[in-house]
């Protein structure tokens, strides 16, 4: 590390990747807005979202192996043998990923058509026709963000955080410049041309800053390493894989669910993650060590207040949320994205989703802390059963639910898959401390939700006078 470089500091890494952060959900909420505006809950935005969805869930995932597997090897090659040595393994593996990324596009490319079709029944050709168009377009992106994982997770091994942060802001940015100039020409097509776009000026930013560190004279495949892909790092990726399923599913009943069913979900899922997402995620990322540290020491007493602590925070914090969100869904979702070709139905159509989302955020929200705890613990294969439990769950509700209440029951498998994870991943974590804290966690749920109700109807009546 570099010393008396801010950015290499854990204060000073923390407050960019938070800056960061919110700047890139901003810049992503306000992308969300915009898609509203311009496309609302019209059927060529469903069409877009079935398209998309298999392409963008995989750069998600690629990343996530590109993480888990580079660094660890990067910096047990710096230690055991040199800095070449790691930098060579690097510029192996971005070959290695670009390569096999594409290859895997093209195998993709190659069953489009059945893939597409698979996901939309009996539909329409041209309808078949859009939505492989969006996905051969976002086919493009797999190999960009492959090789772009592999960049920016380099520079995170060498502490270098804030480009690959920017370099996110970088696409938001470009899918908005290119949605508000493009839209009258390429349609629905300029969403797909600014993420295109933006991943190929993030790929050459994130290179132009790691050439500065990825010095290399002769690359040695004798570098490449897969020691690291144990049963571990095995479960880690399918924990990931997992949970990205999710929106594979829904986007699989596209023909069971009303026009604009799909592009309501996706606005409603939008506003229903973004409190667990700032929230949520920060306390989970911040008890996250001490987890770790109460573990190694053994001490359960203490891992048991943690859990505590951080089981009620968050019920401080989402049982007032929940209610506020659950009673005016309609109004927040009139405020954030009616306008343009987002109309009053539109509202009434996302707000019932929200509604429905809104009961699970409680459990879901918690399942990020019991998230980390189960990882902080070791327990990867618990973790592994809630998700798949959770996905069979959301599959199996899919296809008996949405027949009848078409999109709404893809919103109930969604808050009853969400909700088994939190109370049955709580269940675990109490099994593990062996602490009786389930009837102060419930007592304090309870307590909450009647303060939040009474001051929900107190106000009320307040502005009713």
């Amino acid at each position: 590390m570099e010393k008396g470089k801010f950015s290499s500091t854990i204060a000073g890494a923390s407050i960019i990747l938070t800056l960061a952060t919110l700047a890139s959900k901003g810049l992503g909420f306000f992308r969300e807005v915009l898609f509203a505006n311009y496309f609302g809950l019209g059927s060529e935005f469903d069409i877009y979202l079935v398209g998309a969805a298999l392409p963008i869930t995989l750069n998600t995932i690629i990343f996530f192996i590109a993480q888990n597997y580079l660094i660890p090897i990067y910096h047990k090659k710096k230690t055991e043998y040199s800095e070449h040595s790691a930098n060579s393994f690097i510029a192996i593996n971005v070959l290695i990923f670009f390569i096999v990324s594409l290859l895997f596009s093209l195998v993709l490319y190659g069953f489009s058509y059945q893939i597409v079709s698979g996901y939309l029944g009996g539909v329409s050709d041209n309808i078949i026709n859009t939505a492989r168009d969006i996905f051969l377009l976002f086919l493009l992106t797999i190999p960009l963000q492959a090789t772009f994982s592999v960049f920016a997770n380099f520079l995170f091994a060498k502490y270098e955080y804030k480009h690959p942060a920017l370099s996110n802001i970088l696409v938001n940015a470009i899918v908005i410049i290119v949605i508000i100039f493009e839209h009258d020409h390429l349609g629905i097509y300029s969403i797909a041309a600014g993420f295109i776009g933006g991943n190929i000026l993030q790929l050459i930013y994130i290179y132009a800053f790691s050439r500065r560190h990825l010095t290399i004279k002769k690359i040695n495949f004798n570098d490449l390493n897969f020691k690291n892909i144990n049963s571990s790092f095995l479960m880690i990726i399918l924990i990931e894989a997992m949970s990205q399923l999710f929106i594979l599913t829904d986007r699989y009943f596209y023909a069971e669910v009303e026009q604009g069913g799909i592009s309501a979900i996706n606005y409603a899922s939008t506003l229903y993650v973004l409190p667990i997402s700032i929230l949520a995620a920060g306390l989970s990322t911040a008890l996250f060590p001490k987890f770790s540290a109460a573990f190694a020491e053994k001490d359960k007493n203490l891992l048991a207040s943690y859990l505590t602590e951080g089981l009620l925070n968050n019920i401080l914090m989402f049982v007032p949320i929940t209610v506020f969100i659950f009673f005016n869904c309609d109004l927040i979702v009139s405020v954030i994205f009616q306008r343009g070709k987002f109309t009053s139905i539109n509202t009434l159509l996302t707000g019932d989703i929200l509604k429905i989302f809104s009961l699970s955020l409680v459990f879901y929200s918690s399942y990020a802390i019991i998230n980390k705890f189960l990882y902080a613990t070791n327990l990867l294969n618990q973790l592994v059963k809630l998700s798949f439990l959770a996905l069979v769950i959301k599959i199996v509700l899919n296809f008996l639910l949405v027949e009848k209440f078409m999109q709404n029951g893809l919103a109930w498998s969604s808050t009853i898959s969400y909700s088994s994870m939190g109370i049955l991943g709580i269940y675990y974590s109490i099994k593990l401390i062996d602490k009786k804290i389930i009837f102060v966690v419930l007592r304090n749920l309870s307590l909450f939700l009647i303060l939040s109700l009474l001051c929900f109807w107190v106000t009320l009546e307040f502005f009713s006078l």
